[in-house]
């Protein structure tokens, strides 16, 4: 994904040259122009979804890890074990509870 990044980048600066060069006609010139930005904005969105999926998955594998080595019996409520683990609670109605486990 970087290197596609990489090449949008130069195709967008070749043309850039080119029209400094060569005087391309206005309109194809923008038209072009256009498409390789936005392009470019699509890639760099998506490779920033990509960067917080893994670190999302990341984080998530680091909770299961921690879950596979307790082995203890809760018997009573752990204020500080449920702040770790629930990120919020939401009440959809007086009898629906949703809770948010952490990211």
């Amino acid at each position: 994904m970087d290197q596609q990044l990489v090449g949008l980048q130069r195709e967008l600066m070749a043309i850039a040259r080119l029209n400094v060069r060569e005087g391309v006609h206005g309109g194809v010139y923008s038209k072009e122009h256009r498409t390789l930005a936005r392009q470019l904005e699509a890639l760099r969105e998506r490779r920033d979804e990509v960067k917080a999926q893994e670190l999302r998955s990341g984080q998530l594998r680091e909770h299961l890890a921690e879950f596979a080595t307790f082995t203890e019996t809760i018997d009573q409520f752990d204020g500080d074990l449920f702040v770790r683990l629930v990120e919020r609670v939401v009440i959809e109605t007086k009898t629906h509870l949703k809770s948010g486990m952490c990211k």
